[in-house]
């Protein structure tokens, strides 16, 4: 996917030389496509009679689509409340959506639902279309080139990587440390960087707290309604966090409302159009820069992680923001003076 240098947001944040991974432009419009192209094609290769897979929505809409190509029946299991947007693309490539009630509203329940599906490929003797490498190892080291592309493509100092389950934060360190090496000379690897939605804080303040593993949330902990970013257990969260600490990196916090505001920033300002689970990504580059961390000399990357057409209120949020031309109007009503009082012009 292409790398491309931000026009506007670096200069404003003081960052000289700050860059995007254009992750959203994959196939199925995010980077979960490295995930079920190996994915897939294992089951193929193996003979299994079909997929059946767990996801909030990216996974699902990238197994669907490799699947529909290598043309096996795919099944996948989602939360109720899982975006419009994602479970109509699943279902456009042919798969069967299950929405599963209460799979986000614990820990526990969570944790139930993967054990169950589990148990039940186990009995084919096929893996479970779960994107973590507690999961489904083999498939997600598809993922670890993201990494090797970015340091390609001249080393950053600092990645930026949004936190669901870890597995993003894992594969990109993983491949960003392994292409390093390999450079002659060596090169240091990037930092990485983990930034979460302050309400699923499973890695964060556990990395600053200098802890060895990961949390799980405690019942009535506060969630996040960025999309995909909602993962309250440990699947590759303890993971993540010793890759971020092994990098060098640091995590982040981040509400809500900032990953929504950076989603807008980038939409307006450099003409990327990217879910909010994406953008979470800026939005800790942003509270990064405000407390002195990353400087302007520092090459930074941020990984934008999925496409804006994913979420369909993230966009009606950011829309409303700007308002249409009051009424309708007849053809010779366009003349120079309407459009420049459109635009702000005297």
């Amino acid at each position: 996917t292409p790398l491309i240098r931000s026009r506007w947001l670096g200069p404003r944040l003081g960052v000289r030389d700050l860059r995007f991974k254009l992750e959203h432009l994959n196939p199925s419009g995010s980077y979960k496509d490295r995930f079920a192209a190996r994915f897939v094609g294992n089951h193929l290769a193996a003979g299994y009679p079909f997929v059946l897979a767990t996801s909030s929505g990216n996974t699902g809409a990238a197994l669907a689509t490799y699947a529909a190509a290598a043309g096996l029946p795919c099944i996948v299991c989602v939360p109720v409340e899982a975006p419009e947007a994602k479970l109509a693309q699943i279902r456009a490539h042919g798969a069967v959506v299950v929405r599963v009630r209460g799979m986000l509203d614990t820990p526990d329940a969570v944790r139930a639902l993967i054990d169950r599906l589990a148990e039940v490929c186990a009995t084919m003797g096929m893996p479970l279309g779960t994107s973590a490498y507690e999961i489904a190892p083999e498939a997600m080291a598809g993922i670890e080139p993201l990494g090797a592309e970015i340091v390609a493509e001249g080393a950053p100092d600092r990645i930026f990587a949004p936190v669901g389950g870890g597995g993003l934060v894992v594969a990109t360190w993983r491949g960003a440390r392994d292409a390093s090496i390999g450079l002659a000379p060596v090169t240091m690897p990037p930092r990485i960087h983990a930034v979460q939605p302050a309400g699923n804080d499973t890695v964060v303040t556990a990395f600053r707290a200098g802890h060895d593993r990961a949390r799980t949330l405690g019942p009535g902990e506060a969630g996040t309604n960025v999309s995909g970013l909602a993962v309250p257990i440990d699947l590759d969260a303890t993971r993540a966090l010793h890759a971020v600490r092994d990098s060098g990196g640091n995590g982040h916090l981040v509400a809500d409302e900032a990953a929504w505001e950076a989603q807008a920033t980038l939409s307006r300002h450099e003409g990327l159009f990217v879910e909010p689970a994406g953008a979470t990504a800026v939005a800790g580059l942003m509270a990064a820069v405000a407390v002195g961390e990353v400087g302007p000399d520092d090459r930074v990357t941020c990984i934008l992680t999925g496409s804006g057409f994913k979420d369909g209120a993230a966009v009606a949020r950011m829309a409303s923001r700007v308002p249409e031309a009051p009424g309708s109007f007849a053809p010779q009503d366009l003349g120079r003076a309407f459009f420049e009082v459109l635009i702000g012009r005297p």
